[in-house]
Parts: C-alpha cells; sequence; structure tokens
C-alpha cells in the first residue's frame, strides 16, 4: 500500500508538500497497466486536489526466464506553470524468482531524483507491501513463495550498529592478542643458581 508522496523543493524557502493516498482518494485514483513479454508497467494516476494536477506513479517490472525486477519506480506531474516533472529512482526495489511476490511488513521509503534539477526531490513511502508481475490469470490473491523486504533496504539501517559491533571485536581480539604474546614470552620455569 502507498502511503504518501512527499515532494520537497529546495530553491523556494525548502518549502515541501504531502500528498497522502488513502481512503479520501480512493475514487479519484486511476490504474492502468501495459503487459508485454519481458516488461510491464502499472501506473497509478490522482488528482489530489483542484490546485495540483494529474500525478503518475509507475512501477516498471522486467523479466527474464529465472526472475523479474521491479526496474524502476517513477512520478510524473505537472507544475502549476505548466511544467512536466519526471523523477525517477535511481535503482529498483525488489528482485525474486518467477512464479513469486514481493511483501513487505516495514515501512519502506524510495528516493526519486529529478534529471537536471537538483531543487526537486521527491520521496515515496509504502507500509505493508505486496507486488506481483507477470502474472499468468487474473487473481486478487497472491500466489507462490513471498520474498521478504530485500537486505539491501534494511541493510542501510544496520551498517552503524554492524560498524561499532565489529570494531569492538576486533579491539577485544587485539588485546588478547597482546595479552597472550606476554604471556608466552615469560619462561615458565626459572633457573635455581
Amino acid at each position: 500500500m502507498l502511503i504518501a508522496v512527499q515532494q520537497m523543493m529546495k530553491k523556494d524557502n525548502n518549502t515541501s508538500s504531502t500528498i497522502y493516498l488513502n481512503k479520501t482518494l480512493q475514487n479519484k485514483i486511476i490504474v492502468n497497466s501495459t503487459c508485454e513479454q519481458k516488461r510491464q508497467d502499472l501506473s497509478v494516476s490522482w488528482s489530489p486536489n483542484v490546485n495540483l494536477s494529474n500525478w503518475k506513479l509507475i512501477f516498471v517490472f522486467g523479466e527474464d526466464s529465472e526472475r523479474y525486477d521491479l526496474e524502476r519506480i517513477g512520478v510524473t506531474y505537472t507544475t502549476i506553470k505548466g511544467n512536466e516533472i519526471d523523477a525517477n529512482t535511481d535503482r529498483g526495489l525488489f528482485t525474486i524468482p518467477v512464479g513469486g511476490y514481493y511483501e513487505c511488513a516495514s515501512r519502506l521509503h524510495r528516493e526519486l531524483f529529478v534529471e537536471d534539477n537538483d531543487n526537486i526531490m521527491i520521496n515515496i513511502y509504502f507500509l505493508n507491501s505486496s507486488m506481483e508481475a507477470f502474472r499468468l490469470e487474473n487473481r486478487r490473491e497472491f500466489m507462490g513463495h513471498a520474498i521478504d523486504c530485500p537486505l539491501s533496504i534494511l541493510w542501510l539501517k544496520k551498517v552503524p550498529t554492524i560498524v561499532c559491533s565489529t570494531l569492538i571485536l576486533i579491539g577485544v581480539a587485539i588485546v588478547l592478542i597482546y595479552l597472550c604474546s606476554r604471556l608466552s614470552k615469560r619462561s615458565t620455569y626459572e633457573t635455581i643458581r
């Protein structure tokens, strides 16, 4: 479930706006898709309010014989001045075996980038996400093997803890090696004169 799309303008005093996709927009959301043999696109369009034009969230899935990827997430919208803004992720979200689906109970965050414009940053937030592409039949439920949140996303949150723990273990190992080497240099027996 997509819960929010947040747009931040850096040059206008760091203003930001957050659009929540929830039950209030439920009747205003339009879902379209294209299904090809090796690529599928899913687009979700909505108009947050009268002042803002339509927004479109695009998921691009690619498949080879053994796996499929969520290759790209994009957001497209038109500003009040009529400029079209197109933001995309710099990497995909997951890779899973064909016949499986992606499931994540935690909150995910993805930052989207606007090419040649550092003043605009768009963040999307997901909660309780489940995604499946390249289905052979039309059904509402997810089937096959569930793949949990990718480690690459959760890994970034754990890096500081892992680095600190590793440094502490290295420090303890160095102290133990030093103490053992000092003890081994002492002779166990002294000669009596």
